[in-house]
């Protein structure tokens, strides 16, 4: 089975970021950037799946400073291999889903993935919508709120719903 994570870059909010000159977003340019969280949750599922039925992992980011790094990281946790998609625009972890997802899927598209995982959300785009854009794009169904898959009996997702509750979705 080939399984594909998206990860992106958000900026480290723990060190401190100063807004751009029109007060509209933060100075990407010379905040720290970091791993986005929920795409390493993300990975980190993925490599069960790889432990347990043999699934093989590809990573993809769209190439932007530091990623190298994250990459380079994914691979020392199992990855089998990784790709930095170069585009034309600069400082690729302020896109939003909308923009980042045919970037994404211009690449992910007949590659034969049976699961692609993105995280949930990202600290600088709350709705998450990430998923859902590269479903409508790629023409595949979706699962949001995944917090853990399975692949006993085909794929099984966790889905959850809040307060509590959550259902295996098969």
């Amino acid at each position: 089975m080939q399984v594909a994570v998206v990860m992106r870059l958000v900026p480290n909010l723990s060190e401190g970021v100063e807004l751009n000159e029109d007060q509209t977003d933060i100075e990407r340019e010379w905040a720290d950037t970091q791993a986005n969280e929920t795409d390493e949750q993300a990975l980190e599922e993925a490599l069960v799946l790889k432990e347990t039925c043999g699934a093989e992992v590809t990573v993809i980011a769209l190439a932007d400073e530091g990623v190298e790094r994250y990459l380079r990281t994914a691979l020392a946790k199992g990855a089998d291999q990784v790709v930095e998609l170069e585009t034309d625009l600069e400082l690729a972890q302020g896109f939003s889903a909308m923009s980042t997802a045919p970037m994404l899927a211009g690449w992910l598209k007949d590659k034969g993935f049976a699961l692609i995982l993105t995280g949930n959300q990202k600290v600088d785009d709350a709705f998450g919508g990430l998923a859902s854009h590269l479903a409508i794009q790629l023409d595949l169904p979706v699962i949001a709120g995944v917090t853990r898959i399975a692949a006993q009996n085909g794929l099984e997702a966790l889905q959850e719903y809040g307060e509590g509750r959550s259902s295996w979705v098969s």
